[in-house]
């Protein structure tokens, strides 16, 4: 199981309600005023039926300080991978 998920119940896709979501990766967009953020590879529970993507609440809150700390820096468009966004230097977290 990926980093960052949980042990999780079977759960049906609450978007089509016609498949087990199971775990796997997905693209998380992020967009805020001029800053536009891609981060690939995010663990989550994703509907192989249609698409649609749960991301943990662990992994949520990495992000978010994650894409806190590029925007600090002043990186306004990127992509960049999930483990490379956790792996970012803490010392612009200030």
């Amino acid at each position: 199981m990926e980093p960052g998920l949980q042990e999780a119940q079977i759960m049906i896709c609450l978007m089509c309600r016609q498949a087990e979501i199971v775990d796997s990766l997905t693209l998380v967009s992020f967009q805020r005023s001029e800053m536009h953020m891609l981060v690939d590879n995010v663990p989550a529970r994703v509907c192989p039926n249609c698409g649609e993507a749960y991301v943990g609440e662990e992994v949520t809150l990495q992000l978010l300080q994650g894409v806190k700390k590029i925007y600090r820096a002043g990186m306004l468009e990127s992509r960049i991978e999930y483990n490379q966004l956790r792996a970012f230097p803490r010392s612009l977290l200030r």
